[in-house]
């Protein structure tokens, strides 16, 4: 199986309705957003491509002139990044079959994924890895994702534990 994904970006303001009253998520306010899309196929075409980059071009378009510099109230009614997530993902599988999921980040420490499958668990631990790679080497944050891996996996030397001169 071949997985390819393109990231894309927009700026724009939103606002959540229903949250309890002084919650700032509840006043206009803005994000630049990252969207990516993931894309898998089980063969190639005849290039060698799952998707030629450059047809993505496509989706650009549309969150260009749906969204970017926009109120997201607009379009979508509750807008979430999962909600987001969801009608990113319904719009781009319609452009593209290869869809699987789609990835949307308000900040670059907040993303919310949506697929109508099960996210592999190595998506969600390459989520977190990348969050954490703006963190300081010593950050309880990153020993315990550290501390978890090396439980979950049996080669624990994959991360130099319990190793001469292996890290922490």
């Amino acid at each position: 199986m071949w997985r390819i994904s393109k990231t894309f970006q927009f700026s724009a303001a939103h606002y959540l309705n229903d949250l309890a009253e002084g919650h700032p998520c509840g006043r206009l306010h803005g994000h630049n957003y990252e969207v990516e899309l993931y894309l898998e196929s089980p063969a190639l075409d005849d290039v060698g491509f799952v998707r030629d980059y450059g047809e993505l071009g496509r989706f650009k378009t549309w969150l260009d002139n749906t969204f970017d510099h926009r109120q997201i109230n607009d379009t979508i009614e509750q807008p979430t990044a999962e909600n987001m997530a969801k009608m990113f993902y319904e719009r781009a599988v319609v452009l593209y079959p290869e869809v699987v999921a789609v990835r949307v980040s308000e900040t670059p420490k907040t993303t919310a994924w949506y697929s109508p499958h099960s996210l592999p668990p190595l998506d969600t631990v390459l989520d977190v890895i990348e969050s954490l790679a703006g963190e300081p080497v010593s950050s309880p944050d990153r020993q315990r994702l550290i501390d978890a891996l090396t439980q979950l996996l049996p080669f624990r030397s994959i991360f130099g534990v319990g190793e001469p001169g292996g890290g922490k």
